[in-house]
């Protein structure tokens, strides 16, 4: 689809719908709620809406009205197959959006997903904007993410003050589905890191240190890292790394390992064989797995 350039979206006048209101989306919808923006919010879930009502937040029974009143839709569901139905399945929110519109995917999927479901919306006029976010939940609250962008730059500088509102560095890194990648390897390298915090906490502790005068040297040292940071905030808050079961299976291991596997994949489209990251980020994945809660 050929850009057309457009001025930078305003604040005060935006329709912003926001689909996905799980840990990451809800608090980027939440911070976004309390920076003025307009927001347009769709969840399955009364559970994910419940913290909403009553807010300055337009809350709608269907993910298509909430299409239809944006300019800009944001996504931040769990995979590929979610952004998939959300946008194309029942939902009919494809359909809905109106020409001109920008869908922003703030899910981690695989490049090609993008560069496809970008492909079925350009026919209608609808412009697409890859936009994955790290940083974790508590950076979403205060608007302190990461946003490695791809997709048209005139596009991406219409969404910039969306974008920055979320983040302390928003990036165009390539066209359509280069922010997803860069996402995947960003992934990768987290893992490696939470792995080795891990370990490092369990070597620290049967090697009879302090774990929390380790700490506070390691995450202050040459050796700090947000995996790190993230590690020694929930054991100390929570008495082990992740807080329960459910938040293991379904959060940080889960994702980890689907991320792993895509760029895994993205190394034999790119005829890279197996790398060093890959097999670094495998092996982590097995590691983090020795920590799973019971």
């Amino acid at each position: 689809m050929q850009s057309v350039a457009s001025p930078p979206i305003a604040r005060d006048t935006a329709h912003i719908g926001y689909i996905g209101l799980g840990d990451m989306g809800g608090s980027i919808a939440g911070h976004l709620i309390e920076e003025g923006w307009k927001l347009y919010l769709y969840a399955r879930q009364e559970s994910a809406l419940a913290p909403f009502r009553g807010g300055s937040a337009t809350i709608l029974n269907e993910a298509r009205d909430v299409a239809a009143a944006a300019d800009i839709l944001c996504i931040c569901v769990s995979d590929d197959a979610q952004v998939e139905n959300v946008l194309f399945g029942n939902h009919g929110i494809a359909t809905a959006l109106r020409e001109g519109a920008v869908v922003i995917i703030q899910s981690t999927i695989a490049p090609e997903s993008c560069r496809r479901f970008a492909g079925h919306l350009a026919p209608r006029g609808i412009a697409t904007v890859d936009a994955p976010v790290s940083g974790g939940a508590e950076r979403a609250r205060r608007g302190a993410l990461t946003i490695a962008c791809g997709g048209d730059p005139d596009i991406i500088a219409r969404c910039m003050p969306l974008l920055e509102a979320q983040a302390t560095l928003v990036l165009r890194v390539g066209d359509i589905g280069s922010g997803q990648l860069l996402k995947l390897i960003n992934n990768s390298v987290y893992a490696a890191n939470l792995a080795v915090a891990l370990e490092a906490t369990r070597t620290g502790q049967a090697m009879g240190l302090n774990i929390d005068e380790m700490w506070d040297v390691l995450r202050a040292g040459s050796a700090g890292s947000m995996a790190l940071d993230t590690h020694a905030h929930n054991i100390r808050k929570y008495g082990r790394m992740f807080p329960g079961p459910s938040s293991y299976a379904n959060g940080t291991a889960g994702i980890l390992a689907k991320d792993i596997g895509l760029f895994r994949s993205e190394l034999d489209k790119a005829g890279l064989g197996r790398t060093a990251i890959d097999h670094i980020a495998r092996d982590s994945i097995e590691t983090i797995l020795s920590f799973a809660p019971e």
